[in-house]
């Protein structure tokens, strides 16, 4: 990947915060997928008194920003990578974060909340874990680093959304989290499993 590429792509990272998925049924496992693959990752003591804290619209920007980073991240990847799996896999993200992208407005718009976006909170989010990971990318080595990006990402989001299950006060938004756990859950074991061909260690 070039430094001009790259360069873009961090720019697009630094606006973002982190946590959640699609609820899209369509990129649900269909039994295919060993879910219990999906371990979540561990959330330092400083993240978890950060989300419950949050008050809804500060829920609903973080989910937004990160459905927009995820966009991002894939579409930077389609460019760039070799394997039909990853680009399929890219696609599926795609799709998967602009739909939960547009059923997040919906969420905001039927209970009267304004996102908050608040950038500062990107150092303590997930996203931070996959930003070094995609400096390092080259052009030997994008599928691997995309993908190590997208695990990384996907069990620090997971573990998010677990911990936020019971914070918000709206019952649309507490519903809306609980329909995304297990889609984070297949997209999560889906990117570990294609990670051994391509000779990740994850």
């Amino acid at each position: 990947m070039t430094g001009s590429r790259i360069g873009a792509l961090v720019a697009m990272l630094a606006i973002s915060a982190a946590a959640a998925c699609s609820r899209n049924s369509a990129y649900m496992s269909g039994g295919d997928v060993d879910l219990s693959m999906a371990t979540p990752a561990t959330l330092t003591s400083t993240e978890v008194t950060m989300l419950r804290q949050m008050s809804d619209a500060d829920i609903i920007g973080h989910m937004i920003a990160v459905d927009s980073l995820e966009m991002a991240l894939s579409d930077t990847a389609l460019k760039v990578v070799k394997q039909g799996m990853v680009s399929a896999y890219a696609k599926q993200m795609h799709l998967a974060h602009d739909d939960d992208w547009k059923s997040l407005k919906d969420v905001a718009s039927s209970t009267g909340l304004i996102p908050t976006r608040d950038v500062s909170r990107l150092r303590f989010s997930h996203v931070a874990a996959g930003v070094d990971s995609v400096r390092k990318t080259s052009d030997l080595t994008t599928d691997q680093q995309f993908m190590r990006a997208q695990i990384e990402l996907h069990a620090h989001a997971l573990a998010e959304l677990q911990t936020l299950q019971s914070v918000p006060r709206s019952a649309a938004l507490r519903q809306h989290i609980a329909a995304m756990i297990p889609v984070v859950q297949d997209h999560l074991a889906r990117a570990r499993a294609m990670a051994k061909p391509l000779g990740i260690d994850k």
